[in-house]
Formats: structure tokens, sequence, C-alpha cells
């Protein structure tokens, strides 16, 4: 008999397809939380609190509370990026409040007191990691999604930070920078949102070598990228352009574009599903065989959120 993980990588483009949608929808999120001064500029900020914000929730949950948080270079290493650029951006969320360096030391980590905005962000991702483990359970792929549910709130947003770090860690090598990276997954996952939505028909289109057809594979529009990245309209032309010379992406005759066949049957994008399916199980049986005295009925979970009101997470769908 097949374990959890050989059968969530079995149906990885249904598992990917699922997780992708939410961690996908939980950075938007986090993107239009961030101080205006980052309107054209979102992916690099938001990616290092992920990774900033997965350091502390790791550091708590193993019982350690003195980190002195991580250097610009290893940020910059984890996420691929330009020491610069990545020193820069960082500089400009320490002036904004979102992260400090430790006393003495030049490294980052987030402040004791979480900014309102990212503290309600974050207690939103406990709710996505169930929503993931529900899916998957209705899928009959992982039968243990009560166990997940039960877990403390801290594990349950690790989880999650460890999924979206992961979908882009995994993908990573197949492009040149963070934003063609963005882009890409964004249409993908955008464009098979009414197959996501109908578990039937999600089933039908679930392994490596059922690429969903051309008709069931709407196009996204300029749009639509800009409002969910922030990019400007010429900044994602370039992108699209570039994306159609690496053949990645095709500019479709009723607008907008959509990602090529050939692209989604290749290999490397085969493999970086696979990859992401088995990542995903491998975290919710973590999770489920987790337990600390914060998993205990009546206990806070771990993670107390402020009284940050009015967040209203980005809805699944377009």
């Amino acid at each position: 008999m097949p374990s959890v993980i050989d059968s969530i990588r079995h149906e990885n483009r249904l598992v990917a397809r699922m997780v992708g949608r939410e961690v996908l929808d939980a950075l938007q999120d986090l993107f239009d939380l961030l101080p205006a001064a980052f309107h054209r500029s979102r992916i690099g900020p938001a990616a290092t609190l992920c990774v900033l914000a997965r350091m502390r929730f790791d550091n708590q949950l193993r019982g350690r509370h003195d980190h002195d948080g991580l250097s610009v270079s290893a940020i910059a290493r984890s996420l691929d990026m330009p020491f610069e650029t990545t020193r820069r951006q960082i500089r400009l969320l320490e002036r904004c409040g979102w992260v400090e360096t430790g006393m003495g030391t030049p490294h980052v980590r987030l402040p004791d007191t979480l900014p309102a905005p990212l503290t309600g962000w974050l207690g939103t991702l406990a709710d996505r990691c169930d929503r993931i483990a529900t899916q998957l359970d209705q899928a009959g792929l992982y039968l243990e999604a009560q166990h997940c549910r039960s877990r403390c709130v801290s594990a349950r947003i690790c989880a999650v930070l460890d999924m979206l770090l992961s979908t882009f860690e995994i993908s990573g090598p197949m492009f040149p920078r963070k934003r063609d990276q963005l882009i890409v997954q964004l249409v993908i996952s955008l464009s098979v949102r009414t197959i996501a939505d109908d578990l039937p028909l999600s089933r039908t289109y679930a392994y490596a070598d059922t690429v969903p057809p051309v008709a069931l594979r709407r196009a996204v529009t300029i749009e639509q990228i800009a409002e969910r990245t922030g990019l400007s309209h010429s900044t994602i032309y370039r992108a699209i352009e570039e994306a159609e010379l690496l053949g990645t992406l095709e500019r479709c005759t009723t607008g907008g574009v959509r990602a090529r066949e050939a692209f989604l049957a290749g290999d490397a994008f085969v493999e970086s599903q696979r990859l992401l399916a088995g990542k995903t199980a491998a975290l919710l049986d973590g999770l489920a065989d987790h337990h600390c005295a914060d998993c205990e009925p009546g206990a806070d979970g771990g993670f107390v959120p402020s009284d940050f009101v009015g967040f209203q997470p980005r809805r699944a769908s377009l």
C-alpha cells in the first residue's frame, strides 16, 4: 500500500493547485499590508518577512527565545536575491518599524511587538493550513486533517510559512528573477481557479501526465497581475516578453496570458510539482505528530493576535 507521501506526490498537480492557491493568496494579502514605501517593490520585503517569521516561530516551537536573528547575507542567500537589494529593503523595513537589528549585532529579526497588520496576517495562516489539510482530506489523500486542526496556532502558522517559502525555493531555478517566478506562478494559479474549485474536475487533472487543456486554462490579464503584485504595467510587459522567449508564457488571442502547455508538461515543471506535493505531505505529517503545551485544550495556541481589527484575508478566487 502506498504511503501518504507517495499518494500525494502521485496526484501532484491536484495538491499543487490546492497549496498554490492558499500560499499565493496569503502572499498577496501580505503585499496589501506592506507600508506605502513598498508600493512598487513588494516581493523582496514580503519574502524577507516570511523568512524572519519562519525563524521566529520555529525558535518558539523549539523553546529557543534568545536568537539574535539572521544576517543580511543569510537572508539574501536563502531567497536567492542580490545582497545590496536585500540590504536596502531591510533598511527600509527597519525605518518603517517592521524589523529590527539585534543589540550590538548586524543581524535582523522581527521586533518583539509585531506591527499590527503583520500580526493579523500571521493569524490567518493557521486557517489556511486548516483549509489545505481539509481539502486534501476531502480528496481522500490525507486522513489526519482533524489532528492538524487541533495543533497549536504557532505550529500551523509555521507549516504554511514553510509551504510558502518551499513553493519559491523549489521552482526558483527555472526563473532568472523572483519577479518572473511570481508572475508565472500567479498566472498558472489564477488560470486554473475554476478547476481548483471543482474537486471532481480537479481530480481529472491530478497527475503529472494530465495537463489541463487550453479551454480550461483561462487567460490572466495584465491588470490582474498588476493588482496582485503591485508591479507597473511596463514591468509586467517586459517580464512577459522575457517569459515568452523562455517558453513559459504565451499571449492569448483574447487578451491576457497563460502558461504554455509545453512548459506545464515539461520535466522541470513536473518535478517541481512532485517536490512541492512531497514537501506538503511531509509538513502535514510532521504537524499531525507535533504536540506541545500550547496544543492542549484551553491553551492560547502559542500565538495571541493583537487588537488589529479589519483585516479580511483574500478569498481563494478572482
